[in-house]
């Protein structure tokens, strides 16, 4: 792997720290400068040695939080991303609270890419349907069932006119409606190629 060079202000970003933290540890030596670039490596190495053992540096913890950023987190399985959770929980470097999120976001998209996965298997054994489809069949069914609901009056009307007997007119206008329902119920379980 070759030498990594950054300029200061990258390297700052890189740490997510200010300009003058950088020029701060300019002047106590611990930047390691090539050319007017960062060697970031060698940097790297002179802030970790410079650290006290039980309380890490403003620098060592933005170094280890710029390391964890860096790794390529998106290979890594959820329990691989466990297991660094909990030995970075043990180590110095970052605070708990930027590693949990970190980590919290990865378990988060892994589990996002999972729902999607099952989702996808789902649709393609036909477990799933399109949800505008079945608003439009539903729209399409229940407009039929309107219209024709609708049209009970025009059907009935003049052999409703001549009747006088109120039990009559009810047993009539009850057969039609659930002749209605039941056409409509017919049409909803019969499948689409059946028609």
């Amino acid at each position: 792997m070759g030498k990594k060079f950054m300029t200061q202000a990258d390297y700052s970003r890189r740490l997510n720290v200010t300009d003058g933290y950088i020029a701060k540890l300019l002047k106590q030596g611990k930047i390691k400068l090539v050319d007017g670039y960062v060697d970031v490596e060698a940097t790297d190495r002179a802030i970790k040695a410079g650290r006290q053992h039980h309380q890490p540096s403003k620098a060592a913890k933005a170094i280890a939080a710029a390391e964890l950023r860096e790794k390529d987190l998106d290979k890594m399985s959820v329990e691989d991303l466990v297991r660094l959770r909990k030995e970075l929980a043990t180590g110095a470097g970052i605070d708990t609270k930027e590693k949990d999120r970190l980590l919290e976001v990865r378990i988060e998209s892994y589990e996002q890419r999972a729902r999607m996965a099952r989702l996808k298997a789902d649709e393609k054994q036909g477990q799933l349907v399109d949800r505008k489809i079945v608003e439009s069949e539903i729209f399409e069914l229940l407009r039929g069932l309107r219209d024709n609901l609708l049209t009970i009056p025009d059907r009935l009307s003049h052999e409703l006119s001549g009747l006088t007997d109120s039990h009559a007119i009810h047993t009539r206008l009850t057969a039609e409606i659930r002749q209605v329902l039941g056409d409509a119920t017919r049409e909803i379980s019969t499948p689409e190629g059946d028609i």
